[in-house]
């Protein structure tokens, strides 16, 4: 057998990502296609792999934001697993999954080498915890998860300037990294989407500036939720709140659905010890993209 390509008990660094892409297109040459959809801002590689050759479309995308790496970990470890699994060669003929596992790779950069990560005109930026492992945004001090042009100007934050998170930017669409996402997914025709974050262990399905996504947002939720146990979040009410994030912005352009995954239990914002992967992360999630490509499957 074997020996695993992706080593996810590690802080899951930018150039983990690149090296075990490489290796994963070598190993399965007739699966997994590699690229990117773009640049980050400070000209790192948005890389994408696609798993399978269907055209029925499910786009799965980590690390928003920078402290959430164990979301980037979780997708190339998935996107390992299927690839090995013979008896799912069948289904990634009929289903493509794509996987978006580092959107924010300045800011994975930022929280686990600290300022040092930082260019010389940005490390005046508050950090607003204290410690830089916390770092949520992109290099340019915006948090990617708010810039998206789906109720901008109704998005509230108490923080106005660059900064390591809750910055929303000054405009919508305002960073290359969700420029390019928006890009891709208009390149696509994705029939689900769903984006991973770092901690809750709650799926997010719903608002409701999107009713007409619920029901079907719903269906996914729950059969996710029988398999990892997490909480379903209530449909998201106030636009101050929820606007302005990737799956508010899809579900509004596409009218699909589209879902927020947070990961582990919660414990304060330092990310987990990545050696506790497997008991926080992948014994719950490990199905999940299988499950999703499968629900698309038999639409």
């Amino acid at each position: 057998m074997d020996k695993s390509i992706v080593n996810p008990l590690v802080p899951y660094a930018y150039e983990n990502l690149m090296r075990e892409a490489l290796l994963l297109r070598e190993r399965y040459p007739e699966l997994i296609q590699l690229g990117s959809i773009g640049k980050s801002s400070e000209g790192r590689e948005l890389t994408v792999l696609r798993l399978g050759e269907g055209e029925r479309h499910v786009l799965l995308v980590g690390a928003h934001h920078g402290r959430e790496y164990i979301s980037s970990a979780l997708l190339m470890r998935m996107c390992e697993e299927y690839a090995g699994r013979a008896g799912l060669r069948p289904l990634w003929r009929r289903v493509s999954l794509w996987f978006v596992p580092m959107l924010n790779p300045d800011g994975v950069e930022i929280s686990i080498y600290g300022k040092s990560a930082l260019t010389e005109e940005n490390r005046d930026f508050v950090c607003i915890l204290g410690d830089y492992a916390t770092w949520k945004a992109n290099a340019r001090g915006v948090d990617l998860n708010r810039n998206y042009p789906c109720l901008f100007e109704e998005k509230r934050s108490t923080v106005l300037v660059p900064a390591s998170e809750m910055y929303k930017g000054e405009r919508p669409a305002s960073e290359c990294e969700v420029q390019a996402l928006m890009a891709f997914t208009r390149q696509i025709p994705f029939c689900f989407a769903a984006t991973f974050h770092a901690k809750g262990e709650e799926i997010f399905y719903g608002d409701s500036n999107t009713p007409e996504t619920t029901d079907i947002s719903f269906e996914i939720a729950k059969t996710l939720q029988s398999e990892c146990g997490y909480a379903l979040a209530p449909i998201s009410q106030d636009p101050g709140i929820f606007a302005a994030g990737f799956e508010n912005w899809f579900r509004q352009e596409y009218k699909r659905p589209c879902l927020l995954l947070e990961l582990a239990p919660f414990d304060g914002y330092i990310p987990h010890n990545m050696k506790n992967f497997d008991r926080l992360v992948w014994q719950k999630m490990r199905e999940t993209g299988k499950i999703l490509a499968e629900w698309v499957d038999n639409k």
